[in-house]
């Protein structure tokens, strides 16, 4: 079963007659090392190696004759899959390697390949899991099988893997439910999206809020106010959906007046939600405002968060305001890459401190082509 292109310097694995006979041995370890040790081995390499320590610790685990474990082989797929020193064609080369994976190696090969944004990759391994007899795929299999379709926009994929979950009897799954209400409405299928809601087979909070998205994904705001309005339960994502909703439709009575009767805590994309919204709808002066509220209540803002104000303050000329989030910036080591410089440069520019502007654009770390502009 080849999955991968690239496949050098990995340690050595045996051949097919000696991957037999480790099948049929694997109860019997060629080394005094456990399968718990090696597990902790390998979830620690997991956060604290590199690659090469990686390959090491994977020369360890074939000498210590668990590899065909399944649990020891996902492990090891998922180590050299992690994104900040792995390799997905390593990874991919490794599973190769495993005699019958089960479901827990195959869901691990599946996930690795969504977070390396390979959508195509994961339904091409899924179409090989269904036809492996040896594994069916679980509720842990199909979340991130839709969302793979729905990046890929893999329309007929998606409806096809829809139907294997009805026959497996997963539908009622809430997890499942709410990948699936999140692939049809990207789809612009929100009927079939409502459908899934709707099925008589409950529905939770999350199911809800996916629901919501998927109406405003579709410009259909009105929808998902309807929807909002009758849930019984609402958690912080629904109102932010639904601010959101309203800001970019440019409600922003409706916006804010949900912003203000929210009787559960606020997060940070709920305030992010409503500056954004003022800003775009060009009332930069009530985003200030927001932010200063935001402040107050001794919310942090994120990056882009001070991006968006530092926008508004350069529309109002608001330099002493601006200057406070500079120097908020540089209180908290936060990192100046080209969106933050490149509002700090405008911001400075357009309030009349040119010598300002061009000190934080020498001081850039990073100068993408639109900061010259």
């Amino acid at each position: 079963m080849s999955t991968t292109t690239t496949t050098t310097n990995l340690p050595h694995h045996p051949n097919s007659a000696e991957n037999t006979l480790s099948t049929t041995t694997r109860t019997r370890p060629t080394s005094q090392i456990s399968q718990k040790t090696i597990l902790e081995i390998l979830n620690k390499k997991a956060t604290t190696t590199s690659l090469q320590q990686l390959k090491q610790a994977h020369a360890v685990v074939l000498k210590s004759g668990h590899f065909q474990d399944h649990y020891v082989a996902g492990t090891l797929v998922k180590c050299y899959a992690n994104p900040r020193f792995g390799d997905l064609d390593f990874a991919l080369k490794v599973f190769d390697h495993v005699t019958k994976p089960n479901v827990f190696v195959w869901n691990v090969v599946l996930k690795s390949c969504l977070e390396h944004n390979q959508p195509w990759r994961v339904m091409c391994l899924y179409y090989k899991m269904v036809e492996a007899s040896d594994s069916n795929a679980n509720k842990f299999t199909y979340p991130g099988l839709f969302k793979a379709c729905a990046v890929a926009e893999a329309e007929e994929e998606g409806v096809q893997v829809h139907g294997h979950v009805v026959k497996h009897g997963l539908s009622g799954d809430l997890h499942i439910k709410s990948s699936a209400i999140q692939m049809y409405a990207k789809f612009g299928r929100v009927m079939e999206a409502r459908r899934i809601l709707d099925d008589g087979q409950g529905s939770d909070t999350i199911c809800w809020n996916a629901m919501i998205d998927g109406y405003l994904k579709c410009d259909d705001i009105d929808s998902a106010h309807e929807l909002f309005s009758s849930m019984t339960e609402r958690n912080v994502g629904s109102y932010n959906a639904m601010i959101s909703g309203f800001a970019k439709f440019g409600r922003f009575e409706e916006a804010i007046k949900l912003f203000d009767e929210m009787s559960i805590d606020k997060d940070e994309i709920t305030w992010s939600a409503i500056i954004d919204g003022y800003i775009k709808g060009g009332f930069y002066k009530e985003a200030l405002e927001i932010f200063n509220q935001m402040q107050r209540e001794q919310i942090r803002p994120k990056k882009f968060v001070l991006s968006s104000v530092l926008s508004a303050c350069a529309n109002v000329g608001a330099l002493d305001q601006g200057k406070w989030i500079h120097a908020y910036v540089k209180r908290n080591s936060i990192f100046v890459d080209a969106v933050l410089g490149t509002a700090l440069v405008d911001m400075y520019a357009k309030c009349g401190r040119l010598d300002m502007a061009w000190e934080v654009f020498e001081n850039m770390k990073v100068k993408e082509i639109h900061t010259h502009k």
